[in-house]
């Protein structure tokens, strides 16, 4: 894979241990199939869409895959690494924001925390300390429901981790939940983020039985997780949504 070296986030942990997040790669290694359409909402450098394309590939299926991101040079690495893995095929990258409302959105990118980048800032004090030149970038929006339900071919399944912004969202792809009774999302839980770009961590928790889904721990064998579950988990965790 190509990887930003000027990243301190991702980087180190796919070029030290080969590999990043291994709960969501289970995750995916779990309950892809090849032929399945899935979205990568949030893809970075494109480390899960690569992973997730092959599966959905392999033996030669017309399995999909669509690719969110929106920093410039993660979403220019997202393509290069789909390209070099010999994946490209039947593969969608975007550089545009999965929001809830079609229109624009504007985001703080960051350099070494390339990860973190949000619609959330950090003071200019924090940036010198860490040693960061947030660059803003403003990029299309659309939501899930606005982007995919005009397609023949819905998403079974889809990653959504964009640092805090997971509500928004959800709160665009109901229509998209609603049309595939099988669907099945990951969505990162984060409640830190969710107060830096604006967002109440309870609005999120509530939402996701509003949708007609059950929550789990990803991270923690699958538990079931209520609502006050959910809000009494203050670290950052991934939580698999399905009926």
């Amino acid at each position: 894979m190509f990887v930003d070296t000027r990243d301190i986030a991702i980087t180190p942990g796919i070029l030290c241990f080969g590999g990043w997040e291994d709960d969501t790669t289970a995750i995916l290694d779990r309950f892809f199939k090849p032929g399945m359409v899935w979205a990568d909402v949030g893809a970075n450098c494109g480390y899960f869409t690569v992973i997730g394309h092959k599966l959905v590939k392999a033996g030669g299926q017309a399995g999909e895959t669509y690719a969110f991101e929106i920093s410039p040079d993660n979403f220019r690495l997202c393509v290069d690494n789909l390209v070099l893995s010999w994946t490209q095929e039947g593969s969608h990258v975007e550089q545009m924001a999965i929001y809830s409302s079609v229109g624009s959105v504007t985001f703080h990118v960051f350099t070494k925390y390339g990860v973190n980048s949000s619609t959330s800032n950090i003071s200019d004090e924090f940036a010198a300390y860490i040693g960061e030149k947030p660059k803003v970038v403003t990029v299309p929006s659309t939501t899930l429901d606005a982007y995919f339900l005009k397609r023949p071919r819905l998403p079974q399944f889809v990653k959504i981790d964009i640092e805090g912004n997971e509500l928004h969202a959800l709160q665009g792809g109901r229509g998209l939940i609603e049309a595939v009774p099988d669907i099945k999302l990951l969505i990162e839980w984060s409640p830190g983020q969710m107060v830096s770009c604006g967002n109440e961590p309870r609005a999120l928790a509530e939402l996701i039985p509003q949708l007609g889904l059950k929550c789990f721990n990803a991270e923690n064998d699958m538990a079931p997780l209520t609502v006050s579950d959910c809000l009494a988990i203050e670290r950052t965790n991934m939580f698999l949504l399905s009926r």
